[in-house]
């Protein structure tokens, strides 16, 4: 495991920009997530979810290029997955109003 030493010196570099990766994270979040509600406990709860979201790249990523590409792929993923939720709760909200 010659390269592991190498691979393992990746975090202390990025470790001062985590905080401005998760941030970007909350902004992608924010456009994925339909507004409504509470603005404070949705604040919240994007707080809480772009952490963990991140944290979870940062432990399974084995080099800065890992973690990077982690990112943006999981962030393009949820895109889809984002839409079709909306699109669900819009038709849900739409049918209680009808009846």
């Amino acid at each position: 495991m010659a390269g592991h030493g190498v691979e393992g010196d990746w975090r202390p570099s990025v470790q001062t920009h985590r905080e401005n990766i998760v941030l970007r994270i909350k902004q992608k979040l924010e456009k994925l997530v339909a507004p409504g509600g509470d603005d404070a406990a949705r604040e919240t709860k994007l707080n809480h979810i772009a952490t963990q979201f991140e944290e979870t790249q940062w432990r399974d990523a084995s080099t800065r290029s890992d973690y990077t590409e982690r990112i943006t792929k999981k962030l393009k993923e949820l895109e889809p997955q984002a839409a079709a939720a909306v699109a669900v709760a819009q038709a849900a909200q739409e049918a209680e109003a009808k009846a």
